[in-house]
């Protein structure tokens, strides 16, 4: 049986002695990472970030935690290539502002995690060469996923629903990341809205694409991704500056394409249900 949460403050942890004087189990190699593991952490009014890494050579680990967030829930910047492994955490935005997962790093694995109630899922920011996988990216007030000067990420198997713009962002000079086995269902409710100080748009697709060169469908398995407004016939088209398709799509029964963004209350139930499952789920 999985241990119970224990209550943690927010963590800072800046260059790689934190992890030792912070007491995280490990040693920082690859084999044997830092772990910060099983811990329930809220935000408070000084430290609005659940948990940050910046500026480590180590590897290091953020796993089973359940994180309620002001702001951001996990960020990892300036961190060595490829030493920063995201898994099996939920991550909760209490003030619908900020982002789940943010990464301003490079080769970051991001797998099976929770993220919603923030105004993105997960956002990158100069992050390439990071896998984003069978994570759940739903029910946030712009993007679930916002892929930012980023380029080669693998975006594949995650569930992306109901989030208020377009379901998965690509933005500014991000090129060559791969989009596929995504489900991208019921986003776009507020219709228009304007972002980075240069775009503005009219959702008219569940994804958007204003970098170069990147793919929405794997050439090699012949597999695109699961679109809830998928027609059933032909590509499927995003929206944004690139032009692109989806080579390969599929449809599914779109959950609530009408009303995208959940009401507060029912965005408050969902979350309360989240977080009694996740507390049970680690219950002695």
């Amino acid at each position: 049986m999985a241990l119970a949460l224990v209550d943690h403050e927010p963590i800072v942890i800046d260059g790689d002695t934190g992890f030792v004087s912070g007491g995280y189990p490990g040693s920082g190699t690859e084999n044997d990472p830092y772990r910060i593991r099983g811990l329930h952490i809220v935000t408070d009014v000084s430290h609005r970030n659940g948990v940050e890494v910046k500026n480590t050579d180590a590897y290091f680990v953020v796993d089973d935690c359940m994180i309620e967030a002001d702001y951001i829930g996990v960020l990892v910047k300036n961190t060595a290539p490829s030493s920063a492994l995201i898994t099996d955490n939920l991550i909760v935005g209490m003030t619908g502002d900020g982002g789940g997962i943010s990464l301003e790093c490079d080769g970051a694995v991001v797998v099976n995690n929770t993220c919603v109630g923030f105004a993105v899922g997960l956002h990158t920011n100069y992050a390439d060469d990071c896998r984003l996988e069978f994570n759940n990216f739903s029910y946030n007030g712009y993007h679930g996923l916002n892929i930012r000067y980023s380029d080669d990420c693998l975006i594949q198997g995650n569930t992306v629903v109901g989030n208020g713009g377009h379901g998965v962002f690509i933005i500014r000079d991000s090129s060559g990341n791969l989009v596929y086995n995504n489900t991208v269902t019921g986003n776009g409710g507020i219709g228009y809205y304007e972002w980075d100080n240069l775009y503005s748009y009219n959702v008219s697709s569940q994804g958007c694409d204003e970098g170069n060169s990147n793919m929405w469908y794997c050439e090699e398995t012949l597999t695109g991704n699961v679109w809830g407004d998928y027609s059933g016939e032909g590509v499927y088209s995003l929206d944004g500056g690139a032009y692109s398709v989806d080579k390969y799509p599929l449809a599914t029964m779109d959950l609530n394409e009408e009303s995208s963004i959940p009401s507060f209350g029912f965005l408050s139930l969902f979350v309360g249900l989240l977080v009694l499952s996740w507390r049970y789920r680690f219950r002695r």
